[in-house]
């Protein structure tokens, strides 16, 4: 069983929540629910949980502040939220993961079967990054986290000169000739777009969903 932790200001969202991770996710185990992030930090050691739901926008505290005062962020983490884009982009741009309220059954079942296979903590780097970009002004994305075979590659954006689709996959060419492959189940097109909006090699040029992209886009035939 995995120790888990949800942490959210609403507790209509926590009980729907307890709810369905009871009835469609055995292997999650609930030993708190608290409701800011402030309570939270009071009793946390306590707990020592492996998996944390945390929501983004709670009063007096969001969960990305959250993050920042835990003393040690050894435990998986998956962000809930409704709403607040540029949050979203920021956590798909460090490949951390979150699900959407009102949250669905399976995505839910997924991101649970997906920690249970890898219980991951996220990286320093990955939160490092999620953070500086909540500091950034829209559209001054510099850094991507691509998810490879071999673990996260933080790939400078203006280094990427093209990438194409491979089945679920996507293959990403560097300037330097380097080829890196990452998952496109973490690369979203919201992600795309905040690469398609960064000065260099992509600027200006359409990417739908990271699929078939070249800088230099051929007319279809």
């Amino acid at each position: 069983m995995i120790n888990t932790i949800i942490i959210d200001d609403e507790p209509y969202c926590c009980e729907i929540l307890e709810a369905m991770i009871g009835k469609f996710c055995p292997e999650l185990a609930i030993a708190a629910i608290l409701h800011s992030g402030v309570d939270a930090l009071d009793v946390f050691a306590q707990f020592t949980p492996q998996l944390v739901f945390l929501d983004i926008e709670m009063p007096h505290m969001t969960g990305f502040e959250f993050l920042e005062k835990v003393q040690s962020v050894n435990f998986a983490v998956i962000f809930t939220t409704s709403y607040d884009q540029y949050a979203i982009k920021a956590i798909r741009m460090s490949a951390l993961d979150y699900l959407l309220k009102p949250i669905e059954r399976v995505e839910l079942i997924q991101a649970a079967g997906k920690v249970s296979k890898s219980l991951k903590s996220p990286t320093d780097l990955q939160l490092e990054l999620l953070l500086q970009k909540l500091d950034l002004p829209k559209g001054s994305i510099k850094i991507i986290a691509l998810p490879t075979m071999e673990g996260l590659e933080m790939v400078e954006i203006d280094s990427i000169v093209s990438c194409s689709s491979d089945g679920n996959y996507t293959n990403f060419l560097l300037k330097d000739n380097r080829k890196l492959t990452a998952s496109r189940r973490r690369l979203t097109a919201s992600s795309a777009a905040s690469l398609s909006s960064s000065p260099g090699p992509l600027s200006g040029s359409p990417w739908i969903s990271c699929a078939n992209f070249s800088p230099n886009p051929v007319d279809p035939v």
